[in-house]
């Protein structure tokens, strides 16, 4: 389980966008990091950088507190 701060994630709708920093020990197989890196839905945060919108089936790992 990771715990991100308000601060750093950035929410628009239902999607959740981290930076990949801060999920990049979430992905202990190849599978879930070919997975991310595949997903093109990014944006690109005035203040925080290149946000990656999470995918669902990382969503269980993290808590935004």
């Amino acid at each position: 389980m990771i715990t991100l701060n308000q601060s750093e994630v950035f929410k628009m709708g239902r999607k959740i966008y981290v930076p990949f920093s801060a999920v990049s020990v979430v992905f202990n197989s190849k599978g879930a990091t070919r997975k991310f890196d595949k997903d093109l839905d990014s944006i690109t945060h005035p203040t925080r950088g290149k946000l990656f919108c999470l995918p669902s089936n990382v969503e269980q790992f993290i808590k935004v507190v």
